[in-house]
Parts: C-alpha cells; sequence; structure tokens
C-alpha cells in the first residue's frame, strides 16, 4: 500500500489537501476537508 498526501489549488486561492491510497493497482483518494489559506488574504486572520 502506497499513501500519498496530495494538494489541489482551488479557483479562491486555497489549497485543498486530500490523500491518495494504492493497494493491487486500485486507486482511491480521500477528501480530509482541510485548506491551506495564504497569508496575504483578508480571511487568514479569522481562521
Amino acid at each position: 500500500m502506497k499513501i500519498t498526501i496530495r494538494m489541489r489549488l482551488l479557483k479562491n486561492g486555497n489549497r485543498s489537501i486530500y490523500l491518495d491510497f494504492y493497494e493491487k493497482g486500485k486507486r482511491w483518494h480521500e477528501y480530509l476537508n482541510l485548506f491551506l489559506i495564504p497569508e496575504d488574504a483578508p480571511e487568514a486572520e479569522r481562521y
């Protein structure tokens, strides 16, 4: 089994974090509902 942490750039500039699983030739991905917000974003201080 191989697990990889990946990030996807969203339209609003945030990055979504998800996991990729590879096992026996099959691939699954699980979204973690975790987001990275850029420091220069106005909403960054709120979070």
